[in-house]
């Protein structure tokens, strides 16, 4: 089974799912649209299975490329603050659906350690009961993911299906 697209109009997002896991891959900081399309294809996800399961992805920033697509990594603190309260939010209102979180950060460097700083207040803000952890490769997310209790047993060649998944949605956006 293939990862399937959920729409949104976000451009520094991309979603998809498998079954209740929803993946989704960020391209810059996290910031008003990116997160309410994610928390929007969340809620989707519950509708059709009465759980989710999240994994969000943050892959290395080529620098050129980001500023050339406009993405922001100098943001404001006030958009981070706010960001984070969007995001502990969200985390908040879809904790009784959510059988685990996890986020693979595989950006290096300062934006590395700014993506994890936010993730570790998001974290300490929600003071969510769901298992979360940050993870520097999807393999071992997807590994961690299989030892949650209460997980949908999606996992069998997940790992895979998101690296064609991510491979071939930016070959399509490439070619644009």
């Amino acid at each position: 089974m293939s990862i399937q697209p959920l729409g949104s109009t976000a451009t520094d997002v991309m979603l998809g799912h498998r079954g209740p896991v929803v993946v989704s891959c960020f391209f810059g900081w996290p910031n008003g649209s990116s997160l309410k399309a994610a928390a929007d294809a969340q809620r989707q996800v519950i509708a059709q299975y009465g759980k989710v399961v999240t994994l969000s992805i943050v892959p290395p920033v080529d620098l050129q490329r980001a500023k050339n697509a406009a993405v922001t990594l100098d943001v404001p603190a006030e958009e981070r603050d706010a960001s984070t309260r969007k995001t502990a939010e969200v985390t908040e209102e879809l904790a009784a659906h959510t059988v685990a979180s996890a986020m693979v950060i595989l950006t290096p460097g300062v934006v590395g350690v700014m993506v994890r700083s936010f993730l570790a207040a998001v974290s300490l803000m929600s003071r969510s009961q769901v298992p979360l952890k940050t993870f520097r490769s999807l393999a071992e997310a997807v590994a961690w993911l299989e030892t949650v209790p209460e997980s949908p047993g999606l996992f069998p060649r997940l790992t895979q299906d998101i690296e064609t998944w991510l491979s071939e949605t930016a070959t399509a956006t490439d070619a644009r």
